[in-house]
């Protein structure tokens, strides 16, 4: 993941940063970089069980972006479907 972050800032890719904390000390974040037709997403925090989606983790969102992605990463590229 760090090398994928290093990658997006590299070509000036912005990240949106958001949170919330709650006071029973609970607190989540979320990390947008938003390109091409979706983006990369992070969503992290200090809480066992989240309503709704998406829980902890990191997504590519957009077929572009997650094309933009494996070809920057040097991974073969799933065929296209006619």
């Amino acid at each position: 993941m760090d090398h994928i972050i290093e990658l997006l800032k590299s070509v000036a890719i912005k990240c949106h940063v958001s949170g919330a904390d709650s006071p029973m000390n609970v607190h989540d974040t979320e990390y947008v970089y938003q390109f091409e037709d979706g983006g990369f997403e992070i969503y992290s925090g200090n809480y066992f069980f989240h309503y709704g989606p998406p829980g902890h983790g990191a997504f590519v969102v957009g077929f572009k972006a997650f094309r933009w992605l494996l070809n920057q990463l040097g991974i073969k590229q799933p065929r296209r479907f006619k």
